[in-house]
């Protein structure tokens, strides 16, 4: 609420509706998240945006896969364990492996 109350009122011509294009532009696409493991569909959610961004006549230069910290998954799975989870909910791969098996993918 307090940053809703700092932000101009919206008006018509900083809405932007789904027809609006841009123009043309590069991208580097960035997928971030835990990937603990990596799968397809991590790959396949990148694949796919870089397609819709090409489609619309944009260049995609690349896609990088960003796993997040160890740290950040550690404070996830204590966070799962504290609400009572068990078994695979706390299964949490290392960063190396984490990567060795995304590259595998790749």
């Amino acid at each position: 609420r307090l940053l809703a109350s700092r932000l101009p009122p919206m008006t018509p011509d900083l809405c932007f509706e789904p027809s609006d294009s841009l123009p043309p532009s590069r991208y580097v696409l960035l997928v971030s998240g835990t990937m603990s493991p990596p799968h397809v569909g991590h790959v396949r959610l990148g694949l796919s945006a870089a397609a819709a961004l090409r489609a619309d006549g944009h260049s995609v230069d690349a896609i990088c896969f960003l796993p997040v910290h160890d740290n950040y998954l550690c404070n996830k799975v204590a966070a799962k364990c504290s609400s009572g989870a068990s078994g695979a909910d706390l299964l949490a791969f290392p960063m190396c492996d984490r990567c060795l098996l995304l590259r595998a993918l790749l």
